[in-house]
């Protein structure tokens, strides 16, 4: 699961930032505020919902370079508990990171026969790796119920 792309609304947050009040702005556009470690972030509460149900159902991994900052500020706000991460402390830009570090954690996961959906803001360019779903939040910038295969809600 990744943050930027998926979870955080960067125009809310533009929009958030330049008002005089932004925690009532926030407040009326469905959104939690959050301060992460010096940066802003809008997660949509229908963002948040579905994150909710997503670790009620599944074992859902951050895979993001917020690092340690998912859990710290992100998880409390959405309304769950820490979640493991996938290659901690990395600060890779682009894909290709992120498939390296997820890659024996994928292989391991199918080899036990479970189901892996992998939540990015791919723009199209899913990474060559079998036996995975992908679910592409480029369009929007944000997850949506929409967007996941069945299944993958309570």
């Amino acid at each position: 699961l990744d943050v930027d792309g998926v979870l955080h609304d960067r125009s809310a947050r533009d929009r958030i930032r330049m008002s005089y009040d932004p925690d009532a702005l926030a407040s009326s556009l469905g959104v939690i505020w959050v301060a992460a470690g010096g940066v802003r972030v809008a997660i949509p509460e229908t963002v948040a919902e579905i994150v909710r149900q997503l670790v009620q159902v599944a074992d859902v991994w951050w895979c993001t370079t917020w690092g340690d900052r998912a859990n710290t500020h992100l998880a409390p706000a959405i309304g769950i508990g820490p979640l493991p991460m996938v290659g901690a402390g990395t600060r890779g830009v682009g894909i290709e990171w992120k498939v390296a570090q997820a890659g024996p954690l994928i292989d391991e996961a199918i080899l036990h026969g479970r189901r892996i959906v992998w939540i990015e803001d791919f723009d199209g360019a899913y990474p060559e790796l079998a036996d995975v779903e992908f679910v592409d939040t480029a369009a929007t910038g944000l997850i949506s119920e929409t967007d996941l295969p069945p299944g993958l809600l309570p």
